[in-house]
């Protein structure tokens, strides 16, 4: 975990140190603020007879988009910090609700994924930008998602390729670090980066982002639809319709996660039944927590899941031979972080007894529906366990 986290934070790093470039080879001035600011740093730029000052925050997303709580929260710095605007710069893009509150700011919210950034960038400045793009990261961001989508087995999918093919998949879905992982004896990191400045232009980079930032529209769209499920589970007057209906929102949505495959739902084995069990092939984030099989216990109820049944979900990770399990409960469970009373209580005790059991509820379903990345929303309940068991309440 704690080296997943440094790569992510690497990435960010990354990613910024871009961004600043382009402002800079723009003709804007960087100034970095103090660490007390809540945004990454502010550009100047004098354009006759006026200076241009805006604060500028960075979203290095790998897999969502910027919701529209973040445009709010900046569009209240803009009169805060008294600059003219602020600018909001992402990996992927932005939702829906996110355009719509910028378009009504007049001005004071700018949206921009860093292909917008670029293109504003001069033609005698790309070339030095571009090379430090391909090196970057987020390039490889996508590669070994993609064919974890298509093929658990993709290591050894990727081993049997050739040579020539290899390349050309790295140029359409990207992967500087993922082959250096992966592939490294067939086509070492080196040779991958020095390929690619020698095969695509910088004129070309425009495209490379936009094909990069495909890879979350299936899930977006996908979404909208699971979407429907989870409101007609919610709304449905018949207990039976509403518990099948809310399983199947909650199988959909760890669908969306690259490597998780639903391999059984309402299995019995005469002892136990288990609504819904998931293949791990994912070795990624939050997901290198779990082992090769995850259970996951939905409950679409009108009250909150009590300590009894974290018991009895327990019981079913143990008798798996398991140590981890994933609890959906519509309303939550009783209790709270703060007090560790009831079901957050048992959930305490089982983790300090080797036993983890992460809870998502009914608004990180919808946060997940609405924009949030499933890993991401996973990692954050998971982090909220350990901050359980260090007795510190989120």
């Amino acid at each position: 975990m704690p080296e997943e986290m440094d790569s992510r934070a690497h990435s960010a790093r990354s990613f910024e140190s871009r961004i600043i470039e382009a402002f800079k080879a723009i003709g804007y001035q960087v100034e970095k603020p103090r660490e007390s600011q809540e945004f990454d740093f502010i550009v100047r730029k004098y354009e006759f007879p006026f200076e241009i000052r805006a604060l500028v925050e960075l979203k290095y997303f790998e897999h969502s988009l910027v919701p529209a709580g973040i445009v709010l929260r900046y569009l209240d710095m803009v009169q805060r910090y008294s600059v003219d605007k602020a600018i909001i710069i992402t990996t992927l893009g932005f939702a829906e609700e996110s355009k719509e509150l910028a378009e009504k700011s007049k001005g004071k919210i700018v949206l921009l994924t860093e292909a917008d950034l670029i293109e504003q960038i001069p033609g005698k400045r790309m070339k030095e930008y571009f090379n430090v793009f391909l090196r970057s990261d987020y390039v490889s961001s996508s590669f070994r998602e993609y064919f974890a989508l298509f093929e658990p087995d993709y290591r050894n999918r990727i081993s049997r390729l050739p040579k020539d093919r290899l390349v050309k998949l790295l140029f359409e879905y990207a992967s500087t670090q993922d082959l250096a992982n992966f592939v490294a004896e067939k086509l070492p990191k080196e040779e991958i980066s020095a390929m690619l400045e020698e095969t695509i232009e910088p004129a070309q980079l425009k495209e490379i982002l936009t094909r990069l930032a495909r890879k979350v529209e299936i899930p977006i769209s996908r979404k909208k639809e699971i979407e429907q499920t989870y409101k007609q589970a919610i709304a449905s007057g018949d207990s039976n319709l509403k518990g099948k209906l809310f399983e199947k929102a909650v199988k959909e949505i760890f669908e969306l996660v690259p490597g998780l495959k639903v391999v059984g739902s309402n299995v019995n084995d005469g002892m136990e039944e288990i609504d819904i069990q998931l293949r791990n092939y994912n070795h990624e984030h939050v997901w290198a927590e779990f082992g090769g099989m995850i259970l996951v216990e939905c409950k679409n109820w009108s009250r909150p899941v009590g300590a009894n049944e974290i018991a009895s979900f327990k019981d079913k990770i143990i008798k798996s031979g398991l140590k981890s399990g994933i609890l959906v409960a519509q309303v939550g469970v009783t209790g709270s972080p703060s007090d560790l009373e009831g079901a957050w209580g048992k959930v305490k005790m089982d983790l300090a007894l080797g036993y983890m059991i992460v809870i998502l509820d009914g608004k990180d379903l919808q946060d997940i529906l609405n924009c949030a990345d499933v890993s991401g929303k996973v990692d954050d309940k998971y982090i909220q366990l350990f901050k359980l068991g260090s007795s510190k309440a989120l």
